[in-house]
């Protein structure tokens, strides 16, 4: 990692995503070729192809979630969940914070954006807590970034106390 970028990507999920696609194209592949072709021949175009397009979205589905990611530099955060993607200059961050009881890293924004963005905390996808070290080293280069942009609170407070507020809280 550069010491003015971070990336963090969920390493774990791309390669669930690439089993995935392996097993599920060649199982689609050996299912048409393992029937007999009097049955393929029963088929319609439209079939085939509503078939193909039902592969291929669940597909893509799957790859933009594979593509989450939280990437920090100097201007700010990015943070790309599946086909969404949000960005935050460091001055509308109010805190980064991944728990031992958090699933993902966290992004808590201003609450003056809370209209714009429905809640103040947004769950960064490509920050899985399962990655475990690598995940913790991504959120401290983000945190340090975040501190380095002089937009961070300064003082200790433990990431339990920080300000999340989450969809079923409303």
């Amino acid at each position: 990692m550069a010491a003015d970028r971070v990336v963090i990507r969920p390493r774990g999920l791309i390669i669930v995503a690439a089993v995935t696609t392996v097993a599920l194209v060649a199982g689609s592949l050996l299912f048409w070729f393992g029937m007999a072709p009097e049955t393929r021949a029963l088929f319609t175009l439209p079939q085939i192809l509503t078939l193909l397009l039902f592969l291929a979205v669940l597909l893509v589905a799957l790859w933009f979630l594979a593509g989450s990611s939280a990437v920090g530099d100097h201007h700010g955060i990015t943070i790309r969940n599946g086909w969404r993607q949000h960005q935050f200059p460091w001055d509308e961050v109010v805190a980064l914070r991944m728990s031992r009881h958090d699933s993902f890293g966290v992004c808590v924004v201003d609450p003056a954006l809370l209209r714009r963005h429905h809640t103040g905390a947004l769950t960064m996808l490509g920050v899985l807590s399962t990655e475990g070290e690598r995940s913790q080293r991504g959120m401290a280069g983000l945190i340090r970034l975040w501190h380095q942009s002089g937009a961070a609170p300064t003082g200790p407070a433990a990431p339990e106390d920080l300000p999340t507020k989450r969809h079923h809280d409303e």
